[in-house]
Order: structure tokens, then C-alpha cells, then sequence
């Protein structure tokens, strides 16, 4: 016999779930049937079930106060080996054959964006229960650990709608996820509770700052040009320099004491303009990590602190461009697929547009009859192609050029024009970046990725200051030369393999490095 509880249907889609729909119930000495057809009015659903699966003979006592119908199902049922689905506009009622069973089975693989296909970092996956959970790492992958049997999987990321995936897992499974964005935000709801249980409250953790893209878009800088490492500035513990131009202090350390990984790639300077602007284009920006302190041991060599920055892989569903003028730069991106769902890629360019109004201005300044040449500019491109070799694994190239130059020529003359002062000053820098990356998922637990890179930095200055003294006619009495050159670079190459290993059902993750061969250089 199957017993039908019905009242107003409520369709259960990815935006209406049974965490969302909270109810007030108390009951003395009831039946559970009794209960289950209370708690479908009192939530206004569809619960259906066969009566030999829910126990005739058993009473309930209990209160419940502002709690979701999912929990107070799961709490009432559980002890019986019964759990639910979602199905349609109704809650079905089922028996788990594998309720008694200890076994544990492991579930993983990747969380994309159902729109172009970008995977998505520290994505959410936990159980109905709410007390085991894990995370997506930065290439979507995730590993996840749970008793064997029918099981309800949660998976959340903020601005996608959440998805519930009901599965019977009899066997190590590989379950990939794409979740459709959503730009409305859910409310939030802020209660008072004053008796707190210190082992069950959640704590912050300080030395970790994730910075959102959504607040970095928002976030208004100088210029209109939307900056990562000035959005990072405004974070506790994290200063500037003088004039917000002296690069980044974290907690006292020194400017020079902080990691920057650019995709994995270390980072020698990365900013533009004096430190105006940084070299991160906001287009190309995934994910944004600021560890302000006892980061993990994988980030090694600095003192201070790591800042993490992930580019996107390009959207593999369709073409898509965009053109952007700021008031001091203007940029250009294109990306789309090159085999719908297998490869993509994603291209920017950016360019300042400060130098024809700075030497306007300069040549504005100077007298009639003095030259004047001044430049101040920068310009940066940013490639990166995906490659999905299999379901298992990927191959991502990504490449970065970027150039600062700063170019002034002066001309005096005194007013006798007997004096000629000449000041040439030639400035130069820039970031040079490329990396190839193979990330496999060896087994459910076991994840590799093998990076081969090459960071190098280049710094040249030349400096002349020359001054002739003419005679009265013109000619050229005696010349002053003071000269100079300045040619630094730092070259890093290297061959690295990072392992993430999902030893227990605890969701403990282990990541190390199993090889991190350098090949370096510096020149001065």
C-alpha cells in the first residue's frame, strides 16, 4: 500500500529546497505515520510512502522550532533505516538497504560553470546532514568520502544556484557537476543566539583573506581601472608604501617578503606605472587568495605573505568579446571555444593611454623654443589555452607579457642660449611569463598536476645628462658628459609536481610537492 499525503504542491527546483522551508512542530506521544501527514500540512508538500516502511507502533515526543523540514525528516526517520528523495513536487519516503552497512566509498570529480564551462574554485559539496563537506581545489577537482548507500549531495558556490544530486552509491563513482549562475542572492538571516557551544562554533580564520571578484569589479580605484592588488590593500594588515606607490606590506614585513604567484608562476614585480596599477587584468582574474600568514608549507620561499591569483581557462560553450576604456587605459578581450567542450581559449590586451596627455602637458609647460619628449606608458597581452585531453586529465598553456617604459628627453637653453642642457632618460621593465600545466586525476583520491614555468624579469635604465657651453654665434665651445647604465634580470625556470591526496572519510587533504626542480638566474 502506498500512502499519498497531499496539500498545496511545491515544486522542489535547484532555488526551493527542503533546508529553506522551516517549520514550528511539537508532538506527544504520536504515531509516526501521524507525524509525517502533520509535518506534510504544516510545510504544505507532497510526502508519499509505503506503510511498511514507517513502523505503525512507534511514538514520537518531540519540539522543533524554526527548523527546516529536510533536518526534521532526516532526524525522524533515520533511526529506521528510511531516508527521502526529492521527486518532482513531492518527498518520497524509501527504505536504505545499505543504512546498517559501514562501508565508505569515495565520489569525485570536477565543478564547472554550466554556462562556459570554467571550473570553478572552492566550490561547496557537503551531505544532507551537513556535517561532512569538502572543497573543489583550483581546478574545479574534488574528492569526497561517505558511507556506502543512498546518499543526498549538496553542491553550492556563491552566486550559482545550489543542486542536489540523489545517488546510490554501490561502487567508487565519478560524479562532474555544472552549476548555472544566478545573480539574485538568496536573503540572509542574522538570529541571536547567546548560548554558544565553543566546540561546535565556527571560527574565522584571520590569515587567510579571499578577495571576491564580484566586490573587485565593484571596487572603484584610481583611474576606473579595476585592480586586484588594490582591492587586496584595503584588507586588515595589509598596507601600501608612501602615496599607495610603495608596493605591498603585510604585517610590518618588507615589500620584498611576499610571494605572488601569477597562475602558479612566481612574480618579480607586479606592478605597473610605479606601482600605480598591477599587472593583473581584471578580465582574465578567477580567483584571489591572500594568506597574511602561516600559509601553507606548498608556498615556500618568502617571509611575509602569498598572493595567490588564478586566471580563468576561457569560456568553451560560445564566443564572447569585450572592449573597455578607462580613464588611463583601455583594454580588449576575446575567448570562446576551439572545439566546443573540449578546448578553449581567452585572449586580453591593455594598453595605458596617460602618455599623449602627459607629453601634451609637458610640451604645454616648456617655453617656446625648448624640446621636450616624454613617455610614460604600459601594455600587457595575457594568452591562455585549455585543453580537455580526456575526462581525467587537462593540458592549460598560459603566457604573459607586460612592459612598462618610461622615455624622457629634455632640451634647455638659458636665455643668453649659451648654455645647452641635454637629459635623456630611458627606463624599461617588465614581466615575462609562461607555463604549461598537466593536471590528472590518478584515482578517486589522487590528484596531480605537473607545471613547467618560466618567470623572468627585466629591468634597463640608461641615463645621459650632457651639458655644451656655445659661444655667441652658436658654435660649440665645450661639452659635459655624465652617462649611466643599468641592466638587471632575474630569470626562474622550473619543473614543479603538486599532489592533492584525500587519505580519510574526515576530509582531511593532503597537498606537497613531489618535485620542485629550479632553474635560476640573475643578472645585474
Amino acid at each position: 500500500m502506498i500512502t499519498l499525503l497531499c496539500t498545496q504542491n511545491i515544486t522542489f527546483c535547484q532555488d526551493i529546497l527542503p533546508d529553506e522551508i522551516i517549520i514550528d512542530y511539537s508532538a506527544i506521544d504520536k504515531p509516526l505515520r501521524e507525524v509525517i501527514f502533520d509535518l506534510s500540512v504544516e510545510a504544505d508538500i507532497t510526502i508519499a510512502f509505503q506503510d511498511e516502511i514507517v513502523p505503525g507502533d512507534s511514538l514520537i515526543n518531540f519540539s522543533v522550532r524554526t527548523q527546516p523540514i529536510g533536518l526534521v525528516l532526516d532526524y525522524l526517520l533515520s533511526r529506521h533505516a528510511v531516508k527521502y528523495k526529492i521527486i518532482g513536487s513531492q518527498i518520497v519516503l524509501y527504505k536504505d538497504p545499505y543504512a546498517r552497512s559501514s562501508s565508505t566509498l569515495t565520489i569525485s570529480g570536477y565543478i564547472t560553470d554550466q554556462e562556459n564551462g570554467e571550473s570553478l574554485v572552492s566550490a561547496n559539496i557537503y551531505s544532507y546532514d551537513k556535517i561532512n563537506g569538502t572543497n573543489s581545489n583550483i581546478y574545479g577537482f574534488y574528492s569526497f568520502t561517505i558511507p556506502k548507500g543512498s546518499q543526498r549531495l549538496y553542491y553550492s558556490y556563491l552566486g550559482y544556484n545550489t543542486r542536489i544530486l540523489d545517488v546510490e552509491l554501490k561502487n567508487d563513482t565519478v560524479i562532474n557537476v555544472q552549476l548555472d549562475p544566478n545573480i539574485i542572492l538568496k536573503e540572509i538571516v542574522i538570529t541571536d543566539n547567546r548560548i554558544i557551544n565553543d566546540n561546535t562554533q565556527e571560527r574565522d580564520i584571520a590569515n587567510v583573506e579571499i578577495l571576491s571578484i564580484d566586490k573587485i569589479e565593484s571596487f572603484v580605484t584610481v583611474g576606473g581601472e579595476v585592480d586586484v592588488l588594490r582591492m587586496a590593500y584595503t584588507k586588515s594588515g595589509i598596507t601600501s608604501g608612501s602615496d599607495g606607490f610603495g608596493g605591498m606590506s603585510v604585517r610590518g614585513g618588507s615589500t620584498n617578503q611576499n610571494l605572488i604567484l601569477f597562475d602558479g608562476v612566481p612574480v618579480y614585480n607586479a606592478n605597473h606605472l610605479f606601482g600605480l596599477y598591477s599587472i593583473f587584468n581584471s578580465h582574465v582574474v578567477k580567483s584571489a587568495k591572500v594568506y597574511k600568514g602561516a600559509f601553507p608549507a606548498n608556498y615556500s620561499g618568502r617571509l611575509s605573505s602569498v598572493l595567490d591569483v588564478r586566471t580563468r581557462e576561457g569560456n568553451m560553450k560560445e564566443f564572447g568579446g569585450e572592449v573597455a576604456i578607462s580613464l588611463f587605459a583601455a583594454k580588449v578581450a576575446l575567448e570562446g571555444p576551439i572545439i566546443k567542450d573540449r578546448a578553449s581559449y581567452l585572449f586580453t590586451a591593455r594598453r595605458s593611454i596617460l602618455d599623449p596627455f602627459v607629453n601634451t602637458l609637458v610640451a604645454f609647460q616648456n617655453p617656446v623654443g625648448q624640446e621636450s619628449d616624454t613617455d610614460l606608458k604600459f601594455s600587457d597581452i595575457n594568452l591562455k589555452v585549455n585543453f580537455k585531453l580526456t575526462d581525467n586529465s587537462r593540458l592549460l598553456f598560459s603566457h604573459y607579457t607586460g612592459k612598462d617604459v618610461f622615455n624622457n628627453k629634455v632640451t634647455r637653453n638659458d636665455s643668453t642660449r649659451t648654455i645647452k642642457n641635454i637629459d635623456q632618460l630611458n627606463w624599461d621593465s617588465g614581466n615575462k611569463l609562461t607555463s604549461l600545466k598537466w593536471n590528472w586525476r590518478i584515482s578517486q583520491k589522487l590528484f596531480v598536476n605537473t607545471t613547467v614555468y618560466r618567470s623572468q624579469y627585466q629591468y634597463l635604465s640608461f641615463d645621459l645628462d650632457r651639458t655644451n657651453l656655445l659661444f655667441p654665434d652658436g658654435s660649440l665651445d665645450l661639452t659635459n658628459y655624465t652617462a649611466g647604465h643599468y641592466d638587471a634580470r632575474i630569470v626562474d625556470q622550473a619543473i614543479k609536481i603538486d599532489f592533492d591526496l584525500f587519505p580519510t572519510s574526515k576530509q582531511h587533504e593532503v597537498s606537497f610537492d613531489g618535485a620542485h626542480i629550479v632553474f635560476g638566474g640573475t643578472r645585474i
